[in-house]
């Protein structure tokens, strides 16, 4: 499977993690890279791919795309959550596969609130 977007988690004390090609786990051959990621001390979660670039602060909740930083809730929030998964539509014709769609979506929890956003 080719990665449309490769994520790059960095942490609070500035160290990153960057996603694979193969998306493979580097701890546990069977899962994928997220599987890796220290969701406790995220500080910001980045899709690069396609000429662009897609973010989430979990510091404070902002959204950045391209570099363009925007906010999608009003007051203030905390313990912001990563939500990150990838939705795959398969197409079939006569029990062969046509087309595989896949895209991803991004976002954060806190509390009882959620922000996400879907690229395509």
């Amino acid at each position: 499977m080719v990665m449309k977007y490769i994520f790059t988690a960095t942490y609070k004390d500035g160290s990153t993690y960057i996603q694979n090609m193969e998306d493979v786990s580097v701890s546990d051959e069977k899962r994928s890279c997220f599987f890796d990621v220290d969701k406790d001390n995220l500080k910001t979660f980045r899709l690069d791919g396609d000429g662009h670039s897609y973010l989430v602060n979990l510091e404070d909740g902002h959204f950045e795309v391209d570099g363009v930083s925007f906010l999608l809730h009003e007051e203030p929030l905390e313990a912001f959550k990563i939500i990150y998964f990838r939705r795959h539509r398969h197409h079939y014709q006569a029990g062969a596969e046509t087309s595989h769609e896949m895209v991803y979506r991004l976002g954060w929890q806190s509390g009882s609130e959620q922000r996400v956003m879907q690229i395509e």
